[in-house]
């Protein structure tokens, strides 16, 4: 498993795969969840390093609906969406290579799966980072810091 996930042939398959998959979703205005490899993510303007805290490595969740599902686009094999965080909803665009996305989620269901974004050299990790207790924030907070994501939520379970 580990050969084919490493495989350079593989992950430029999974990559086209990943970026037909939410070109469909986009075009069908099909609100989805990306769950990222959180270190190749980027961010602009950059959040501050308060609302960088709340995104637990390795991977990070984002729910593509609304406004945000509206912004969004496949650029230069990179997906690219706005996106408010934190109390004041600060707007930043997110950036996110189709490699380091790991899963789309549809009404809560894994439907794609890239294994090849569970490769840490592939990110610039070399050493695995220290995991944070289940009490420290993780990424959903950041989510649900801003009060219009979680109207969302609520909406997107009935």
């Amino acid at each position: 498993m580990e050969e084919i996930i490493k495989d350079v042939n593989f992950k430029a398959v999974m990559e086209d795969s990943i970026g037909e998959a939410i070109d469909y979703f986009l075009g069908k205005e099909l609100s989805f969840g990306v769950l990222c490899n959180i270190a190749s993510i980027e961010f602009e303007p950059k959040l501050s390093d308060e609302l960088m805290e709340n995104f637990q490595p390795p991977f990070t969740f984002f729910i593509l609906a609304n406004y945000t599902l509206q912004s969004a686009r496949i650029e230069d094999d990179y997906l690219l969406f706005e996106a408010g965080f934190g109390e004041d909803n600060f707007a930043s665009v997110v950036k996110v290579p189709l490699f380091a996305i790991f899963q789309i989620v549809i009404d809560e269901k894994p439907i794609f799966i890239n294994m090849c974004a569970t490769v840490a050299e592939e990110f610039g990790v070399k050493e695995k980072r220290e995991v944070k207790s289940e009490s420290e924030n993780t990424s959903i907070n950041a989510i649900l810091s801003n009060p219009e994501n979680q109207k969302l939520l609520k909406k997107l379970k009935k």
